[in-house]
């Protein structure tokens, strides 16, 4: 091991931080770990003054972020990124979008405020490629569209089970 301006250490040396060597950072011959050993705390990487944090991979190797032996996170080199919970995988990236692994996708509004999903075909350059699926505070469900510039109601599904049908943003049609 030397140092000259800087530190330099053979395959599988460790450098510990800390009183108890609580953190360590190592390379043994083929994998580069940081390692969060002991006191049960939290392991930060921070990037101040707005600056990105990039996690990148080079050749096939992926990047890992693991929690005990357990998958979080896996950056794939050229490929797909995925998150994991409780070491099972739930989100993947693919070259077609998202895969959702669990067949659940939950979205909550802030309270007393609504969830929204907009959906964007083509690109969303056209006021035609928009829609949206809003659930409201008040129990009702409506699809939308921008095809005239702004938004206009398609369908209103009430709690009640009323369901409404509307042509140009007017209703035509309800159960």
């Amino acid at each position: 091991d030397s140092s000259a301006n800087q530190l330099t250490l053979t395959d599988s040396r460790k450098i510990r931080f800390g009183d108890s060597g609580d953190l360590e950072i190592y390379h043994d011959g083929s994998n580069s770990t940081i390692k969060n050993i002991s006191g049960g705390g939290v392991l930060t990487l921070k990037n101040e003054d707005n600056a990105k944090l990039q996690l990148m991979t080079q050749n096939s190797y992926p990047v890992e972020i693991k929690t005990n032996a357990e998958n979080a996170i896996i950056c794939n080199a050229n490929g797909a990124v995925e998150l994991y919970h409780d070491n099972v995988k739930k989100l993947e990236t693919q070259s077609f979008g998202l895969e959702v692994n669990g067949g659940t996708i939950e979205l909550k509004g802030a309270e007393g405020g609504e969830a929204q999903l907009k959906l964007r075909a083509d690109e969303g350059d056209d006021n035609d490629d928009t829609w949206r699926i809003i659930a409201h505070v008040d129990n009702k469900l409506d699809i939308s569209n921008t095809a005239s510039g702004s938004w206009e109601k398609n369908i209103q599904c009430n709690g009640n089970g009323a369901v409404e049908l509307f042509h140009n943003n007017t209703k035509k049609f309800e159960t």
